[in-house]
């Protein structure tokens, strides 16, 4: 018999979900940017209140190569 798990089946499948919520929210926030929408107006239209921002235009981080 097996031992019930620790947390239910759906867990995964809701941590996905607020995964991809967020990545989708992350996404529009940097298109908005790169429109040039103020960034605390941005956060707000993509439902990130509250994200705080480093000073400075949006960048893309790449590695050194």
């Amino acid at each position: 018999m097996r031992q019930p798990a620790s947390q239910p089946a759906s867990q995964p499948a809701s941590d996905l979900s607020a995964a991809q919520v967020l990545k989708a929210r992350a996404d529009a926030l940097g298109v908005l940017r790169r429109a040039g929408v103020e960034a605390d107006d941005a956060a707000r239209m993509a439902g990130l209140d509250g994200v705080k921002f480093i000073p400075g235009q949006p960048i893309t981080i790449k590695s050194e190569e």
